[in-house]
Formats: C-alpha cells, sequence, structure tokens
C-alpha cells in the first residue's frame, strides 16, 4: 500500500513538474494536457480518500491553479475562473493557496472583462460602417433602408447596454475577489495595484 502510494506521488509530481517546464516554455496546450491527465488520474485513484489526504487535496490546488493560469492566458477565461474556484472549494485553511485562487480568479475575470468590452467597440464600430455603407449604396430604396438602420441601431444599442452590464458585473466579481486576497496579504502591492486599475474602469464605465 505505501508503495503504490509512493509511486503514483511520484508520477503525479512528475507531471505537474512536465506541465510547469512546458507553461513556462510557453507550449501551453501540452501543459494543460499535463495537468488534466494528472487531475484524472489524482481522482481516479483516490477518489475515497481524497477528502480526507492532505497531501493530495494540495496538489491537485496546485494542479487547478496552474492549468487555470494556463487556461487564462490561452484566452479561455471562463474555464480559468471555473478551476480557480474548485481551489476555493477544495481549499479552506490553507491560506497562501487561497492567495492565490483569489489572484487567479481575478486576473481571469477581468481578462474576460477586458477582452469582451474591446470586442464590443469593435462589433459596435463594423455594424454601424456597414450599415452606412448599405444607407449609402442603396438608392432606390432609400425610406426602407433609413427604417432598417433605425431598427438595427436600436437593437445594437440595446445589446450593448446589456453587454456592458455583464462586463461591469464580471469586473465587480473580480474586484471582490481581490478584495478577498487583499485580506490574506494586505502588503502585497500587485494586488493593490490591480484593484486600482479595475476600480478605474468601473468608474469610467459608470
Amino acid at each position: 500500500m505505501f508503495l503504490s502510494f509512493f509511486f503514483s506521488l511520484l508520477l503525479l509530481n512528475k507531471l505537474l513538474e512536465d506541465g510547469n517546464s512546458l507553461y513556462r516554455q510557453d507550449k501551453l496546450p501540452e501543459a494543460c494536457y499535463r495537468y488534466e491527465y494528472a487531475l484524472k488520474r489524482i481522482r481516479s485513484t483516490y477518489e475515497e480518500t481524497m477528502d480526507t489526504n492532505e497531501v493530495f487535496k494540495r496538489l491537485e490546488s496546485h494542479l487547478l491553479l496552474n492549468l487555470s493560469r494556463a487556461l487564462r492566458k490561452q484566452g479561455q477565461f471562463q474555464m480559468a475562473v471555473e478551476k480557480a474556484s474548485k481551489v476555493l472549494e477544495l481549499i479552506e485553511g490553507v491560506q497562501e493557496v487561497r492567495l492565490e485562487a483569489f489572484w487567479a480568479r481575478a486576473k481571469a475575470r477581468v481578462d474576460m472583462a477586458m477582452v469582451k468590452g474591446d470586442n464590443l467597440a469593435t462589433l459596435d464600430a463594423k455594424t454601424i460602417l456597414d450599415r452606412v455603407a448599405t444607407l449609402d449604396g442603396d438608392e432606390q430604396n432609400d425610406e426602407t433602408t433609413e427604417n432598417e438602420v433605425c431598427d438595427n441601431m436600436t437593437t445594437l444599442n440595446g445589446e450593448a447596454d446589456d453587454d456592458k452590464m455583464a462586463t461591469m458585473n464580471t469586473l465587480e466579481m473580480a474586484l471582490s475577489d481581490l478584495r478577498e486576497a487583499i485580506k490574506i496579504q494586505p502588503q502585497n502591492l500587485k494586488i493593490h495595484r490591480l484593484t486600482i486599475k479595475v476600480k478605474e474602469t468601473l468608474e469610467s464605465k459608470c
């Protein structure tokens, strides 16, 4: 039993190290594969004792955190948020791990909000230009085209308001994560800097 435990732990640590090495080389899909494979193996092998085995809980938390970081770097923000959230569910008393989880989740949410905002601005501009080009080029149905443009702009404005609200909600959740992180490590300057940036972004969108 001890040998089985030892060799399993050795294999899982090797997968974690391999994943970390690939992450540092910016080979993110390959790193994710190592982390995900290790997570599947750790759960399938130790499902019955996982909740009471602190060694494997800590190892699983590190795998989830690193997977969250790799997913965020690939633009898979929602999945990154979910992996960081699992760490917070898994680890309750280890503050340094919870700090990293709050930080990882906050960064994923901030990136999600920023990318969504940029995409929305680009989409708005493209839609407006496309409709104006249609209006200019359609001389036989000027009145109909003008009505279509007005309808489309009304719809677009409604969708923009919904997306803006969703973006602000995401930033608010990121701000909540950052506040929790500050409670754990008040002297951490990088957390304070991102907190200020999020607050300024929220104020500018109000």
